[in-house]
């Protein structure tokens, strides 16, 4: 090549050099090299946790995009033992991400690192150690044998204390199980001094014992119990044991007596409230109070003895719960009747017109007879003919009240007797 051709084509290619030079530097005068740092936020480093458990604090790293937070970036968590939960997170508005460490299931160092392709720093290593679980314990240190309502939350928490002979008490995990009612939370996790803790709402159903159990896989004294007694609510519904309304029947002879009401004292959930005083008064009638229960039993009954003053009438008994305003009311009626009395104990039928036992009574055609159970059983009794005329037969067991009512239309002597008692008979002229 001729000399002067082989210095133009340098020259050239010298000034080709120089124009990209150029360019090189306008472009990084305006569009400057971004730099990303991704480092560890000191406090989530060095952490030490039971084998198997997770630590105390996630890790957490920090991005930075020349000084300043970046948001948005994704970084990538890997562990040399146990299990990174996520295992991709996200920078925040401060440009933090942060993952859970499950620490792995033998004893000993292990380390996590957090990955930022390209960024100054990456990947951050985490060290963690796991601690040997031989020598841990547990034990009950707060909550156990509370007594609090149905339905709510004990006012105390539970808590146990765990100690695993290492340098730190913290990271274990404390699993809650309620057999009656419902814990939160149902797991925890042991602070610095090795304290872990649940709330405990009781179940719905009156009980001397509910429990809970605590339990710490591979902890000395695990499982533990805690217990508490479930009392009943206020009172939110009244219920009569026997009929709210009831009948006496007053003859020349005799006059019956009436049942002892009753009344069931519940909570809102149905239990049974003891102890509940209660206040009870004659608002009206011919009758009077015998005698009376003035706090619910054990199994929430409240009772009273209502006796007639020997006037035919209605009465009116009121119950109120004291401190309450619920309150409920029970009608006595009175009548003046012609009946037959079924004394249970003794098996015998007496005439409340004339005291005759076994009852021979004497009645004009077309009038109706009447056959009270006095003492109160479950048994089956019936009123039935024997031979002839006869009558349909009369249920008077508990079904019908202990009642049974005849009316006789066509004159005769009448013999009857008791289908559940044979041995208690009458006589019944119809006139």
């Amino acid at each position: 090549m001729p000399p002067h051709l082989s210095l133009a084509r340098t020259i050239s290619l010298t000034a080709a050099a120089a124009l990209v030079l150029a360019s090189s530097a306008c472009s990084d005068e305006t569009n400057p090299q971004v730099t990303l740092t991704i480092s560890a936020i000191a406090a989530s480093n060095n952490q030490s946790a039971i084998a198997g458990a997770i630590l105390p604090l996630p890790l957490r790293v920090l991005v930075e995009e020349d000084g300043l937070p970046k948001p948005g970036v994704t970084i990538s968590w890997s562990a040399s033992a146990g299990g990174l939960k996520p295992a991709a997170s996200v920078t925040d508005a401060q440009g933090i991400a942060a993952t859970v460490w499950t620490l792995g299931a033998s004893p000993g160092p292990m380390s996590a690192t957090a990955a930022l392709t390209g960024a100054n720093g990456s990947p951050v290593t985490f060290h963690a150690a796991a601690l040997n679980q031989a020598r841990m314990t547990v034990a009950i240190e707060g909550g156990d044998t509370q007594t609090g309502q149905v339905g709510a939350p004990l006012p105390m928490p539970l808590r146990v204390k765990v100690h695993t002979f290492g340098p730190s008490d913290a990271g274990v995990t404390v699993t809650w199980s309620a057999t009656d009612g419902h814990v939160s939370p149902a797991s925890s996790i042991t602070d610095l001094e090795g304290f872990a803790e649940t709330h405990w709402t009781l179940d719905t159903v009156a009980r001397d014992t509910q429990v809970v159990v605590a339990q710490v896989h591979g902890a000395e004294g695990s499982p533990l119990q805690f217990t508490a007694r479930a009392l009943p609510g206020s009172v939110s519904t009244l219920t009569p044991a026997i009929p709210d309304t009831q009948v006496a029947y007053t003859g020349a002879a005799y006059t019956t007596e009436f049942d002892m009401p009753a009344m069931g004292l519940f909570d809102r959930y149905g239990n049974a409230v003891p102890n509940q005083p209660v206040t009870w008064r004659v608002v009206e009638g011919p009758i009077h109070i015998a005698s009376s229960e003035n706090a619910s039993d054990e199994i929430g009954f409240a009772r009273v003895e209502v006796a007639p003053d020997g006037s035919a009438g209605t009465g009116v008994v009121e119950a109120v719960v004291d401190g309450s305003p619920l309150s409920k009311r029970f009608t006595f009626s009175i009548r003046q009747e012609r009946f037959v009395v079924l004394w249970v104990n003794d098996g015998t039928f007496t005439s409340a017109q004339n005291g005759s036992t076994p009852a021979v009574d004497t009645i004009p055609a077309g009038t109706t007879m009447h056959w009270f159970l006095e003492d109160w059983d479950y048994d089956y009794h019936a009123i039935v003919a024997v031979g002839t005329p006869s009558f349909p037969s009369q249920p008077i067991g508990y079904r019908n009240n202990g009642l049974a009512s005849i009316t006789f239309t066509t004159p005769g002597t009448y013999q009857y007797q008791d289908d559940g008692a044979s041995g208690a008979s009458g006589t019944l002229v119809v006139e």
